[in-house]
């Protein structure tokens, strides 16, 4: 059964390292570290989207990386960071030989910040949380050269604008700079573990049509798991439709009504012990407790699998396509 953050406060304070007043971030840390021992079927998660433009996109960051996908219906493969640095191969994007078509498949870009490729023209930036009222500076302001403080408003405030100018008085020039390396959520006067969007935008734009992706006050560098589709369009217009299998990243925005991505509590018990007795010293012991909180999810992915009827055919000879089978089938 699913189980939100604020259930699982409630069951598994008695186990935190300090009580009450580290639970949610070990609750957090437990199911971080228990999705590092292996890729578990009760953690897939499956999502559908559509590309905005191209073959050029982000996953959210909620989600660590896709395993397998599907472009437009047809199954591609996903290939890794290193399929880009093949020399003078099928992983070579940026010099394709002559009448070469590149492989139909997903080529992963790993980790950069949510704007992550160097615009032609000067772009606006903001970020909003609804019904936010607070003290985060309207101006958009360079830390240095390739770091970027973004501001904050009200997800009304943007909405209601005609113009960029009704909302900041500066502009994010960054083809000056030709990428931003990070991109820095304000320290202070913000809710703690707040979704917030990106708008970005150019000047003759309106600013409530230019919204980007979210990203959490958790994370105060945030970057997002970029992909590429080689064999794309070069039609910024262009769309694709995806559907991805992937894993999620356990990031620190549990609200009390946030649904955890975990399906059960009791690995999460065993392995909030076990961290807590790292803590103390207690190899040995933290061991069994990490051991017996994987076996809770090898355990659930076993039945998950395990076979819910045996396959029954319809003649009467044995070894024939219709006997009782040996076998079982989740059907």
């Amino acid at each position: 059964m699913p189980w939100t953050m604020g259930q699982a406060v409630t069951r598994l304070a008695p186990f935190a390292r300090n009580g009450v007043n580290s639970v949610r971030e070990d609750i957090v840390t437990a199911m971080e570290t228990l999705s590092d021992f292996g890729y578990w079927e009760n953690l897939r998660q499956v999502i559908r989207f559509r590309t905005l433009s191209g073959g050029r996109f982000a996953i959210p960051q909620q989600f660590e990386k896709i395993h397998r996908a599907a472009v437009d219906g047809t199954p591609i493969s996903v290939r890794g960071i290193e399929y880009n640095f093949l020399y003078s191969g099928p992983g070579d994007m940026d010099a394709l030989p002559s009448d070469y078509a590149p492989a139909y498949g997903l080529v992963d870009e790993g980790m950069h910040p949510p704007l992550a490729v160097a615009p032609t023209e000067d772009y606006f930036l903001l970020a909003s949380i609804p019904d936010y009222v607070g003290t985060a500076s309207l101006r958009v302001s360079f830390l240095s050269g390739d770091r970027l403080s973004i501001p904050v408003v009200s997800e009304s405030v943007i909405t209601a604008a005609t113009s960029w100018d009704d909302l900041t008085n500066a502009a994010t020039v960054l083809a000056e700079y030709g990428s931003v390396d990070s991109m820095v959520v304000p320290e202070s006067g913000l809710p703690k573990a707040q979704w917030i969007t990106l708008w970005v935008g150019v000047e003759d734009s309106l600013p409530s049509d230019c919204e980007g992706p979210r990203i959490t006050t958790s994370v105060k560098a945030p970057q997002l798991h970029y992909y590429n589709l080689p064999s794309a369009s070069s039609d910024a217009d262009c769309r694709y439709n995806l559907l991805a299998e992937v894993k999620p990243a356990f990031l620190r925005t549990y609200d009390d009504d946030d649904v955890i991505p975990f399906p059960t509590l009791p690995p999460i018990q065993f392995m909030m012990q076990a961290l807590r007795a790292y803590d103390e010293g207690e190899v040995d012991h933290g061991d069994k407790f990490r051991e017996t909180a994987v076996g809770f999810m090898t355990a659930r992915d076993t039945s998950a699998v395990t076979k819910q009827a045996p396959v029954t055919f319809n003649s009467q000879y044995d070894m024939s396509p219709g006997q009782d089978s040996s076998y079982f089938a989740n059907i």
